[in-house]
């Protein structure tokens, strides 16, 4: 790995499912990344040593994990101060379980926000824990790198792009934008470290094809308009270039050329296929993340502690600036008071004639403006009754391409979502040979585990198959006898408790 000078320091830990890549940024005597698995006890106790040696330098905590969401969101013309109430009741409505709830807005429209929840399970808040001393900040990979995508597909910048790339800490991450800004974004799971090349394109292609479905939903309705970018390793280009997608280009470029190309601080080996040290250099360049988090109790000690050190200098300045201005101004002082009194006692009359005609007319005004608000607050803020659109949008987003949803029952006996139950009729797109039994009842188990991978908040389970796959099973319909039918199975989801 070769390292460029740099300037500012800090830490940047890069937080995945499967580990923490430690980088230093700038650190004297600190040269080295270190990757820590969250099995590594010795490892984590290396870092966390790392961090306790130097307490004054800053820490990035950058997520890239499967506990972490993204959900677009269209508001109303909002006034300023009715617009953070409503966004922080979406919040709550999205996110319930989540420890730590934001939102973005997109520079193209104020009315469209991105919003984002953290699971409390996910491992970024055990390194928030180890290193509270440094009050670290926290970023979210997707939207701290959305730029990169229009640095790498400048042809992009207003159609639709895809960057996607392997993580040291965790899976495949898919960024995609729309005219420069983050629209969708998906983690998908690591393969073994066995797995060959042409194990890698394939998961790839699959992937990508069920991101396509997805995309048409947003706004994609020509895939043509789509340029995406692989970082994948040099033996990988070839097979990665022939994807067979029906997209307008397929680039592939290895992380290290593209960090030498964009003359990153830290450029990885050149046959290192994971993309963790890019971004954590494009990071490390920028001057402030686009969405910077903290916990609540953090943020009242970091603004105390700003106060602490500013608040003299402040005080300071503000008492010669007023001393300058009080100079400044001393000639008109005189002429200017005579002037104030006479407005002052002109502006004390009218304020008595304001309160004498508002007491005249409060018995007919003040009953119609308390109405006119409570029905206004009502619309805008009243509790919602439970609906099926989140769980039907999470089982719609992470279906795949594989079945496809011919019918539906969706019960809840209550108001509380937690009580919802889905019962969904799947079908075989492309089922396998009809005489083979075991192949159909096997994409079944998958697609069911696949959803129960995909969807951490609900319990997904086959209910019935198309035909027994055990003897005390029963058959969902009766297309197994037929030939020419597609084969369909009975799901049923529930929430997590």
């Amino acid at each position: 790995m070769a390292i460029i000078p740099l300037q500012k320091s800090k830490f940047i830990l890069m937080i995945g499912d499967d580990g923490v890549l430690c980088v230093p940024y700038d650190v004297a005597a600190v040269k080295e990344p270190i990757f820590a698995a969250h099995t590594d006890e010795a490892a984590i106790h290396s870092v966390t040593i790392l961090l306790a040696k130097h307490p004054k330098i800053p820490v990035i905590l950058l997520a890239d994990m499967l506990a972490q969401d993204f959900r677009p969101e269209t508001l109303p013309r909002l006034s300023l101060l009715d617009r953070p109430k409503l966004i922080q009741r979406r919040l709550k409505q999205a996110f319930p379980q989540a420890r730590l709830t934001a939102s973005y807005t997109l520079k193209s429209s104020r009315t469209k926000i991105v919003m984002v929840g953290l699971q409390d399970e996910s491992p970024l808040f055990d390194w928030l824990e180890r290193a509270k001393s440094h009050l670290p900040r926290i970023g979210l990979l997707p939207l701290e790198v959305a730029n990169l995508v229009m640095r790498l597909l400048p042809d992009a910048k207003d159609s639709w792009a895809m960057l996607l790339s392997q993580q040291r800490t965790g899976g495949f991450r898919q960024i995609v934008t729309h005219k420069g800004e983050l629209i969708f974004t998906r983690l998908t799971a690591p393969l073994s470290d066995g797995a060959s090349g042409d194990e890698i394109v394939a998961a790839l292609q699959r992937d990508i094809k069920a991101s396509l479905g997805y995309l048409g939903r947003l706004g994609l309705s020509d895939t043509n308009q789509l340029r995406i970018f692989l970082l994948l390793s040099d033996a990988l280009h070839e097979a990665g270039g022939n994807l067979g997608l029906p997209v307008h280009s397929v680039t592939c470029v290895s992380p290290h050329k593209t960090a030498k190309h964009l003359r990153l601080p830290f450029i990885p080996n050149a046959t290192d296929p994971y993309s963790d040290l890019l971004y954590a250099g494009y990071v490390a360049r920028k001057r402030r993340l686009t969405l910077p988090l903290m916990l609540p109790d953090m943020k009242i000690v970091r603004n105390n502690m700003l106060i602490k050190q500013g608040g003299m200098r402040v005080a300071t300045a503000a008492m010669l600036l007023a001393l300058s201005l009080t100079g400044w101004h001393a000639v008109g002082l005189i002429k200017t008071f005579a002037q104030t009194q006479g407005e002052a006692l002109q502006l004390v009359h009218l304020q008595n004639q304001l309160a004498q005609a508002q007491q005249t007319a409060a018995p007919l005004t003040e009953p119609l403006g308390r109405l006119r608000q409570a029905i206004e607050r009502q619309r805008l803020f009243s509790e919602q009754t439970a609906t099926p659109w989140q769980m039907l949008s999470a089982l719609g987003n992470n279906l795949g391409t594989e079945t496809r949803l011919t019918k539906f029952d969706w019960q809840n006996d209550s108001d509380d979502a937690s009580h919802e139950v889905l019962h969904a009729e799947l079908k075989l797109n492309a089922p396998s040979e009809p005489q083979d039994r075991e192949q159909i009842i096997n994409q079944f188990r998958q697609v069911a585990q696949n959803l129960n991978q995909l969807m951490p908040d609900y319990v997904v389970s086959v209910e019935h198959y198309p035909f027994p796959a055990t003897p005390s099973e029963s058959v969902s319909n009766n297309t197994a006898d037929s030939k020419n039918a597609a084969p369909v199975a009975e799901i049923t989801i529930r929430r997590k408790p």
